[in-house]
């Protein structure tokens, strides 16, 4: 009786968790995508005779959101309630002009608006056209909004972020994973079960409920105030008093990250291994191999699937911390990439910019309104679809592996 009340239990928190995420990814997909779809411009015209002009940002029952102009980095918007508007329309030959330092300009007669405007620094768009106009409108705004590096006001595109956080991503796999698949393999085949083996494993289990942002902290504290500094000290005096490494930057991201998930990555590539059958431990030493020869060659080749599980686990949680990489390089705006096409090509002193972070700041800002809580949804988005593409590869990948090993029983 119990036992079947537990799993009715079991079975509701289930299903209301898979329902939460099911809504949660249902409205960031919908929202995101409304964000990237341009919005019409409106000519309105209201109660005392007053003309407005506006892109329309939200719509509800009872008032309208415009955006009139972007001017010197400061967007400007009205919002206005249904009844003062006496007559709506929408004219087709309306058009944006947009220049390449964020200013917008809105015009409801384009042959005068193409006139005045010079064509070298401001580029035309026709939020009302349909048809194939439409198409490429929608297009043009989805590859600005993805490709477009962020403007040192905050807006703009997501290019760099989105590129900064890959590198962050990928740096920090280079990191763990080595490290992660060592310390699970000394666990798991070389420890004896000693005091210090089993204070060991506790001290890995506890370090998986660390706060992120006391790691963190710890980055801020250790690796660049003090490791920073003795490395700017012996490589960079030069440049002193001015830091290179003893200040946030790549390196000491990707190592907070590395830390954050090493965990994770130790407890499922042991248990991967323990789970290889003995049978094939002692096939290979019974064949004359050495016992390294059969950890490099059996075992760790029969693991692969737990690995790539390991990996996946990582990446997942890493892609989306944002609390520890405020303290430790993470900026809303950076000049640079921290990738480049000169030599060294990946610079590990450099701040970068981070998605979770770009989301984190279009949805607190207070300048953007509702625009910038739509960019958000759609940044959020973007990250969701990366950590699903990259998290889809590896599963892809550990999928055919387990059917490689499936005949050998093992995980």
């Amino acid at each position: 009786m119990i036992g079947r009340s537990l799993e009715r239990l079991a079975g509701g928190a289930l299903a209301l968790l898979l329902g939460a995420f099911a809504l949660i990814t249902a409205a960031v997909v919908y929202q995101g995508i409304a964000a990237l779809v341009p919005p019409p411009l409106l000519q309105l015209q209201l109660h005392g005779g007053e003309q407005v002009n506006g892109l329309l940002l939200r719509e509800t029952e009872t008032e309208l959101e415009l955006l009139l102009e972007v001017r010197a980095a400061k967007p400007s918007w009205r919002r206005l309630q249904r009844s003062q508007i006496v007559h709506r329309s929408a004219p087709e030959s309306a058009c944006l002009l947009h220049a390449s330092d964020g200013r917008i300009r809105l015009h409801v007669d384009c042959t005068t608006a193409a006139a005045a405007a010079d064509p070298e620094t401001w580029t035309r768009s026709y939020p009302n056209a349909g048809g194939t106009l439409a198409l490429q409108r929608w297009w043009q705004a989805a590859r600005d909004f993805l490709l477009a590096p962020v403007r040192p006001d905050g807006q703009g595109g997501i290019g760099s972020a989105l590129v900064s956080t890959l590198v962050l991503v990928l740096l920090m796999t280079v990191l763990v994973v080595p490290l992660g698949i060592g310390v699970a393999l000394y666990l798991a085949e070389y420890a004896q079960d000693t005091r210090l083996t089993r204070a060991l494993r506790l001290t890995v289990a506890n370090l998986a409920a660390v706060p992120p942002v006391v790691f963190g902290l710890f980055g801020l504290g250790l690796l660049v105030h003090v490791f920073g500094s003795q490395l700017d000290q012996w490589l960079f005096a030069e440049r002193l008093p001015s830091p290179t490494f003893a200040t946030g930057g790549l390196l000491w991201a990707s190592l907070v990250l590395a830390l954050l998930t090493l965990p994770v990555v130790v407890v499922a590539c042991e248990q991967g291994l323990q789970r290889v059958p003995m049978r094939l431990r002692e096939a290979s030493l019974a064949l004359g191999a050495t016992r390294s020869e059969t950890v490099l060659r059996v075992l760790l080749p029969a693991a692969r699937p737990a690995l790539l599980t390991a990996f996946i686990l990582a990446v997942a949680r890493a892609s989306a911390e944002v609390a520890p990489l405020l303290l430790v390089g993470a900026v809303r705006y950076a000049a640079r990439l921290p990738v480049s096409s000169e030599a060294p090509f990946v610079h590990l002193e450099r701040p970068f910019m981070h998605l979770g972070y770009r989301v984190l700041d279009l949805a607190t800002s207070s300048a953007g309104g509702h625009f910038a809580l739509q960019q958000a949804f759609a940044c959020a988005l973007v990250l969701l679809l990366l950590v699903l593409a990259l998290n889809g590869a590896a599963i892809a990948a550990r999928f055919r592996l387990r059917a490689r090993y499936r005949d050998l029983g093992t995980p």
